[in-house]
């Protein structure tokens, strides 16, 4: 079978193809109540209700210290924490809007994964503006 490019980009922004988020937001750490806030989803983005987010965490340091993300903008850093959110939706800016709601800014967001590509499982990774192709197998394994 041939997959065109609207069905690969359906299949990736389906409600069934899991995608893992790095936000790096403005306040320090979130309270217990802005996190719980958060994972409630219910948002409403052009007309549709979200679903919760699969989980909202703040991120650990040693995972975020396996991947190389590129510096925030200076003077952005500052009073900033790496919350890490799993979506199995693709709303317009949805992650931003999550984490908006409770007042804390996304300063930097960075996808770290959609389906079963994984950023850190590369050691070949991609530098910036640059592509590969992939193959059919693994245009099936992203929608899982």
């Amino acid at each position: 079978a041939q997959y065109s490019l609207w069905q690969f980009t359906a299949s990736v922004l389906s409600e069934n193809c899991h995608k893992e988020y790095w936000a790096l937001v403005n306040r320090g750490p979130p309270s217990a109540e802005s996190m719980e806030e958060m994972r409630r989803g219910n948002l409403n983005i052009r007309g549709a209700i979200t679903k919760p987010p699969l989980a909202v965490n703040i991120l650990e340091e040693k995972k975020r210290a396996s991947l190389a993300l590129p510096p925030p903008v200076p003077g952005m850093d500052r009073g900033t924490t790496w919350l890490e959110v799993h979506l199995n939706e693709g709303k317009n800016r949805q992650v931003r809007k999550i984490t908006g709601c409770t007042g804390h800014k996304t300063v930097r967001l960075c996808r770290v994964a959609i389906g079963s590509f994984r950023l850190q499982d590369h050691e070949d990774l991609l530098q910036p503006g640059t592509w590969k192709y992939i193959g059919r197998e693994n245009v099936q394994s992203v929608a899982v």
